[in-house]
Formats: C-alpha cells, structure tokens, sequence
C-alpha cells in the first residue's frame, strides 16, 4: 500500500494522454478490466479502488464526495499528472463532477457513464444508508448477490446535478448510459450543455461497460480520438 492508502493500476506510456476510469459503488477497480487492453496500446490508463473500496484503506473518517476528490487530486500530484480525462461510471460519476467543481483546469475532458445530473433523491440516499446497514448485518456478500440483481439489466441474464456549473467551452463531455436505463435526466443534462455528446449502448443496464463492452469500447476510444494532447 502506498502513502496514499490507494490501490492503483498505472498503465501505458507515461507520455500519452491520461485516462483515469473510476468505479461506482460497491464495486473496485477491476469493473474496467474489459476497457483496460483497448486503452493501454494508445493512452496512459489509470485505475484506482475508491477509498472504503477494493484493497484501499477505509479509514475513520465520514466520507464525502469532496473527500473522493481530494483523493483522486493527491493521486494525480503523486504520479505527476498534470492533466486527465476523467471517466466515472455511477457513484464515480459524482467524483467527477465534485473533482471539475473543484480543481477544473486539472481536468481535460469528462466521460460522464450512466449518470444522473440531479441530486441524490430522499429514496436513494436511504437506500445507500440502508446498504451500509445491511452489510454491517449480513456480510458483504448477501448484499452484492442483492446489489448485481439490481445493477444488470436483463439483457445480461437473457443473452449470456452537479452539472450547473459544466461549461463544454473548455471541456470535452460525453454522456453514456444503457438503453435500459432512464434516459430524462442524462438526456436533459447533455441538452443543457452546448456541444456535449450523447451516446446510448444497445443491449445494456446501469453497468454498460460490461454489459455491452464493444459498443461502450467503441464510443469511448471514438471520444478520446478527438481530444488534443
């Protein structure tokens, strides 16, 4: 374990264009394993297990987004890199946000996947307490058997706001999100920000790197095509 207390994957050429892939809730780093081969041959990759999350450290502390995003800014003047595309899936969606919020010249572009631009409803941040609760109960385990059921829409099982201040002037954004999922409020976040890109993969949930991996593989390195480093 590093100073940090982060576990980390640093991959690729040193001298090419960061990405750095965060994970959502309740899951690690290696969520990204199918986006890992395609991105390394052109890009330097960058994975990491979000603190209370994987193998890094929990710590005692309430965590809060800020937290989140003060952690992914030490992690970047730890490996010396000056600039990233950030892309987060879910929960790290929101880290990515609070990371523009936060230090924004620090930020190349944003890939914002099955993301949601308003706050957390009363709903979810019970669920979320609950979820804490029950694992607390009864073991990490029984709540992840619960968790995948929810996340994986059923294609998977039949074939196998924070955005207010987002100005796509100095920053590249794309939206993805799996056909399955809600489209309102990603769909409303894009149409508010001039020359943002919207992208919906076929055939795929709330985890649309895994469950549709070569259209998600596809939009994401068409995305990164057009960023100048």
């Amino acid at each position: 374990m590093n100073e940090l207390g982060l576990n980390f994957l640093d991959l690729g050429d040193s001298d090419k264009l960061p990405i750095i892939l965060i994970h959502g809730m309740a899951l690690d780093q290696t969520m990204w394993t199918p986006q890992i081969p395609v991105l390394k041959e052109h890009y330097r990759v960058l994975t990491y297990d979000i603190r209370g999350h994987g193998l890094s450290e929990v710590g005692d502390a309430q965590y809060t987004y800020k937290m989140f995003a003060d952690d992914l800014k030490s992690l970047m003047d730890y490996l010396e890199m000056d600039q990233a595309v950030l892309c987060g899936l879910s929960m790290g969606r929101a880290i990515v946000l609070r990371a523009y919020d936060m230090y924004p010249h620090r930020i190349k572009a944003m890939i914002l996947s099955d993301a949601r631009s308003e706050a957390d409803s009363n709903e979810t941040k019970y669920w979320r307490e609950n979820s804490i609760e029950s694992i607390k109960k009864d073991g990490l385990e029984n709540f992840a058997d619960e968790l995948v059921g929810n996340i994986f829409c059923q294609f998977q099982f039949q074939e196998a706001s924070g955005s207010g201040g987002v100005n796509s002037k100095h920053r590249l954004i794309i939206f993805i999100r799996g056909i399955s999922q809600p489209l309102s409020s990603s769909q409303m976040m894009h149409d508010k920000i001039v020359n943002s890109e919207f992208k919906i993969i076929p055939k795929a949930g709330h985890m649309s790197n895994l469950e549709n991996l070569e259209e998600f593989n596809h939009n994401l390195l068409e995305f990164l095509g057009k960023i100048e480093f």
